[in-house]
């Protein structure tokens, strides 16, 4: 994937305020220890290896092995090699109590797995909240196998469940794909895109508290003892933030991110 141009262009502009973090695996030559934030904000991911943490088996530079890609192995109730975002700094930048939107864009390659497995998230149940975004292993009535859901873990009460897409994003042959989870803390709503395109659209997200005791994982997400995830070879991932407030084009935010690979969102296109 040729991204020297946008990326080059997007990085000679202020960057917008929103970002939480904005990691580019196509920066890396192998030998960073961690995903570095490019946004400005310095949120680099946990380092790679740290005993405890998701990413306790990530381990550099087998992890660089594919040219422009952070790699990350299936895992089903392991322990994790996968890139994670403190919690405290998630928790930091996003309240759903107190009316706050996030935008989390990533792009990547991912393999359809034997059983469902989460490719992000930071939380499955009351006991550790937040949400999780899972790829569906097999066929269910007209939707395809590969097609991705998400929920949501309150600290109390019921979890809320968003519509499955209809459209696939892993394959046994993986080709890029680009996956979005958009969550308007204002009207609560939660909308999940696939290559550009809203295909969960505006969803109900009742009022919670949804404040994570778990780092928020790129590649899979906590179980109730240890980690899932997906095999996938992630090239970017960008959070954004709205602090009780939410953008007014984030259907044109994702296009733009989708569209042109590796661009840094403006401060004057998300400002």
């Amino acid at each position: 994937m040729d991204a020297l141009g946008p990326l080059q262009n997007s990085l000679a502009a202020t960057p917008s305020p929103r970002y939480g973090f904005d990691w580019r695996m196509v920066n890396d030559l192998g030998v960073n220890t961690a995903c570095v934030d490019i946004s400005g904000k310095g949120n680099n991911s946990v380092t790679f290896g740290t005993a405890g943490t998701p990413g306790a088996e990530l381990t550099q530079p087998a992890c660089w092995a594919n040219n422009g890609y952070l790699t990350m192995a299936t895992r089903s109730n392991a322990i994790g090699d996968f890139a994670s975002l403190p919690m405290a700094k998630l928790n930091e930048l996003w309240n759903y109590l107190n009316g706050d939107s996030f935008l989390l864009f990533i792009r990547g390659k991912f393999t359809l797995p034997a059983s469902d497995l989460p490719v992000c998230g930071s939380g499955v149940s009351n006991s550790r909240p937040g949400f999780k975004m899972t790829v569906r292993a097999a066929v269910s009535g007209n939707l395809p196998a590969g097609r991705i859901g998400c929920a949501f873990a309150p600290v109390s009460g019921s979890n809320a469940y968003i519509s499955d897409t209809y459209v696939p994003v892993a394959s046994a042959s993986p080709v890029d794909t680009s996956i979005a989870l958009y969550v308007d803390g204002q009207v609560r709503q939660a909308s999940i895109y696939v290559n550009g395109v809203k295909e969960t659209k505006n969803e109900a997200l009742a009022l919670g508290d949804y404040r994570a005791v778990r780092d928020l994982v790129i590649g899979g997400c906590i179980n109730f003892t240890n980690y899932d995830g997906i095999s996938s070879q992630i090239s970017e991932a960008q959070f954004l933030t709205w602090s009780a407030a939410a953008p007014a084009n984030a259907d044109q935010l994702v296009a733009l991110l989708h569209s042109v690979p590796f661009h840094r969102l403006t401060a004057s296109e998300c400002p």
